[in-house]
């Protein structure tokens, strides 16, 4: 679902808006409109490429399914969180958010959002330790909710715990406090709320799922644009009244930087991989690595002389900037292997649970980020976000229980 909303909103409807009117978005001027066709074949190859991952998932898929049916031992279990884990981890989040609030100040986290970023960078000069302290706080908390919610949902004898019950509510009021939709950058915020709306049911049903998914797209192209009036100021700055005015802003420039990557690599060539070994290799402070990579959008964007860097990068400028077309196809095909292998693991749970689990609460939502770019501006919540999952499912009850043990969440 996501995947398609992004394509259709950001790779879709933006650039036909912004193409019709003759205009670039206004963050990105003298787009070479001679590479106009050349970047939507790109656009269209990676999409009906990453079809054909999905489709060989599927095929794997029913293939898995027959198994099933015909190995009864080899049933699906519980993709529950082990609670001992879950506890384990919301301490040592809490401690983390404790540490964080202290350093930038409990009241500076409800200042815009340039204020606590400008904040942060005087406390941890070197910007990737920032952005792994903002991620342990923030993606830290977020898997703790989530997962408590999950157990809580399944499980009425966690419910009804004293312990449990007080570390929901304290991680609870943390999340709202450091992800609030103030000093929080508007993927962060808006991952962390539809994470919990679907922590509740939001995708339980076909029909909810359809509801949910129309609301995501009208979201997209009328919230999204005004979702960032306090990046400057407390006193809220809305940027555009109309959608259509809203697809020529800076919140849409995919489609403009895809072809800007595309004039970078006709003209220095491609980067052999080096702007993906700095996304692999993200942890690493620049103060041991001085020559590690910058995000890809700030380089295409330092290539177009640009005065305001901070631009996207698609998934798809990401793989043609570092491997060409040859990258493109295999990265984008593995991207819709891995999307089907989720799912499948997604409707397996629901189908059982009444739930998407705790990954599939927050992946989904976190993958436009993902796919909009730069992927080394997103590593750090990603990463938190796995690792987290995998702290949890230590020792989980789904390897002894089988979902049919389980009371499912309506």
């Amino acid at each position: 679902m996501t995947f398609w909303l992004f394509a259709y909103a950001f790779l879709g409807i933006a650039p036909f808006v912004q193409l019709r009117f003759g205009q670039d978005t206004d963050t990105t001027a003298s787009v070479n409109h001679d590479l106009d066709w050349e970047a939507s074949g790109a656009i269209l190859i990676g999409c009906v490429v990453m079809l054909l991952g999905v489709a060989l998932g599927q095929i794997q898929r029913k293939s898995h399914r027959s198994m099933q049916s015909a190995t009864p031992e080899a049933r699906p279990r519980a993709s529950i969180p082990n609670h001992r884990a879950v506890t384990l981890l919301t301490v040592i989040t809490l401690g983390i958010f404790g540490y964080y609030a202290s350093r930038v100040g409990f009241m500076q986290l409800f200042s815009s959002r340039m204020t606590l970023d400008s904040i942060r960078s005087r406390i941890w000069p070197d910007s990737t330790t920032a952005a792994i302290f903002t991620a342990l706080t923030q993606m830290g908390l977020l898997v703790c909710v989530v997962a408590q919610i999950f157990l809580r949902r399944i499980d009425t004898g966690y419910s009804r715990r004293v312990v449990p019950s007080l570390l929901f509510i304290v991680s609870l009021i943390s999340l709202v406090i450091s992800t609030n939709p103030i000093s929080s950058a508007r993927y962060i915020f808006g991952t962390a709320a539809l994470a919990l709306v679907t922590s509740y049911g939001a995708v339980s049903s076909v029909r909810r799922f359809r509801i949910f998914s129309i609301t995501s797209l009208v979201g997209m192209i009328y919230v999204f644009p005004i979702a960032d009036m306090f990046r400057w100021s407390l006193s809220p700055t809305v940027k555009s009244q109309s959608p259509l005015t809203s697809m020529l802003s800076g919140d849409f420039d995919s489609y403009s930087q895809i072809v800007n990557t595309l004039e970078y690599v006709h003209v220095r060539g491609e980067v052999g991989g080096s702007q993906l070994a700095g996304v692999l290799l993200f942890w690493v402070p620049r103060s041991i690595w001085p020559g590690k990579p910058i995000d890809t959008g700030v380089l295409v964007a330092q290539f177009k002389g640009y005065g305001f860097t901070n631009l996207s990068e698609p998934i798809w400028g990401e793989l043609l900037i570092n491997g060409g077309i040859v990258l493109l196809i295999v990265g984008m095909f593995v991207l819709g292997l891995v999307i089907s292998k989720l799912d499948r693991r997604l409707d397996e749970t629901i189908s059982h649970t009444g739930l998407p689990g705790v990954l599939g609460c927050i992946l989904p939502f976190y993958l436009i980020l993902v796919l909009r770019g730069s992927l080394l501006q997103s590593m750090a919540y990603l990463a938190v976000l796995l690792v987290g999952y995998r702290v949890i499912s230590i020792g989980r009850a789904s390897e002894s229980a089988p979902f049919g043990n389980l009371e499912a969440g309506n």
